[in-house]
């Protein structure tokens, strides 16, 4: 999202690419983590020292040891939430930014040149050093605390900006503060130009990030320095980092628009065609074979039927079979055999129409049939053959004097699942 670095600071809402109290608050987690790190690691190794030659001292060791992972829980939770408040305002790439924050900062001021500069002044004694020497101690010690951010965002022509900022506080005493905008501004600049090479700031900015980036890759100048109406001071860099991968409402509307002065029913054909000299293979058409399959399925169903009712009469079901209710599956053939009293439907009664499915089952060599009531009506769900026994062999079959596997299953059509759910 666009946003005005020194509206969105001002008005204490921006936090290292998020908008969050406190710009530092995220590169002071950073630091935190890493302080109880290390504060972890040396704690551990005083306190295994201290063990060695205090055996007695191991109640003491156990709590400081607590104590050090408390520490350490701590800073991880506090930057772990940081990172969720940061993505709630929807900036990306979080822990990358926050690594190239760190390189960063450590590279400006290499280039700076602050820690020599600040061990210069250090050299002399503090009884030695005049005011001006303090007021550029204190000057050059603010820029050694310069808070770094680095944020990803989209902005609403859906182009992504990575932007980099340098933030510096102001000293309280206008003669220290004097100083600092020297140092930042360069003393043989002109402070009123608008130009990034004008401030020694800026310089060593775009030198710092021109060093971490790799293969000679371009960088943004940076800002003229610009100041906040709490008198800190800042610079910007924008990176263009192309679209939005993530917007889709172009291809989107492209496919649309496709669709709509296309002269296939679809955008993408559900049978065999060429359009625009481009052939689509469309999907495989099994009508005619799903057609001599029924065909076969009946006869066999016509050739079957007085056996499975007399099943069903010899045990307790009088029935009268109905052609016309005859209809195939994928894999079943559904049977309905008219009852001449309505059955009264119960546990046992369920119970026994499943005992007599398997009947059937065993006597044409299937599985899988059931057996339902309805009414005055038994329904039967008769598993076609599928070209395997039971047993897992194959199944075969004399058609016109030929042994051919018998298999009556229907192949699904995908161009009706298709036009089902999509027209």
């Amino acid at each position: 999202m666009e946003r005005d670095f020194a509206v969105i600071y001002s008005k204490n809402k921006f936090n290292e690419s998020a908008n969050f109290p406190k710009a530092e608050n995220g590169q002071s987690w950073r630091s935190f983590v890493n302080f109880s790190l290390w504060f972890l690691i040396f704690g551990y190794l005083i306190t295994y020292v201290i063990l060695r030659f205090f055996p007695s001292a191991l109640g003491y060791i156990k709590i400081v040891r607590v104590v050090l992972i408390l520490f350490i829980l701590v800073a991880c939770i506090g930057y772990l939430n940081n990172l969720r408040i940061r993505a709630k305002y929807f900036e990306r790439e979080k822990i990358r930014n926050d690594k190239t924050a760190k390189k960063l900062k450590k590279e400006f001021l290499n280039v700076f040149a602050i820690d020599k500069r600040l061990y210069q002044t250090l050299d002399k004694s503090s009884d030695k050093r005049d005011t001006k020497d303090n007021a550029i101690l204190e000057a050059r010690s603010r820029i050694n605390n310069a808070v770094v951010l680095v944020n990803t965002r989209q902005q609403l022509n859906h182009k992504v900006f990575r932007t980099y900022t340098i933030l510096i506080h102001r000293l309280k005493d206008d003669f220290e503060n004097t100083e600092l905008e020297n140092l930042i501004y360069g003393t043989t600049k002109k402070r009123s130009s608008k130009k990034e090479e004008d401030s020694a700031l800026a310089v060593s900015a775009k030198q710092a990030l021109l060093n971490i980036k790799k293969n000679g890759q371009e960088v943004p100048p940076f800002s003229s320095i610009k100041t906040l109406k709490n008198g800190d001071f800042y610079i910007e860099a924008r990176e263009e980092l192309g679209k939005d991968p993530y917007y889709f409402d172009e291809k989107l509307l492209e496919l649309k628009n496709f669709k709509e002065t296309s002269e296939m029913e679809h955008s993408v054909p559900y049978q065999s065609c060429i359009y625009h000299g481009v052939k689509f293979a469309g999907f495989a058409n099994y009508d005619e074979q799903n057609k001599k399959k029924k065909e076969l399925a009946q006869k066999w169903v016509n050739e079957h039927i007085d056996d499975i009712q007399d099943v069903l009469l010899e045990n307790g079901f009088e029935t009268q079979f109905v052609p016309t209710s005859v209809q195939f599956r994928q894999s079943t053939a559904e049977i309905d055999f008219s009852t001449p009293t309505s059955l009264k439907a119960g546990k046992s009664k369920n119970q026994q129409l499943m005992e007599v499915a398997q009947v059937i089952d065993k006597m044409l060599d299937l599985k899988g049939s059931t057996l339902d009531s309805r009414l005055d009506t038994i329904h039967l769900s008769l598993a076609l053959p599928n070209g395997k026994l039971p047993d897992g062999n194959d199944r075969y079959t004399m058609i016109n004097g030929e042994k051919v596997l018998e298999d009556y299953t229907l192949t699904l059509n995908l161009e009706d699942v298709m036009r089902s759910l999509f027209g």
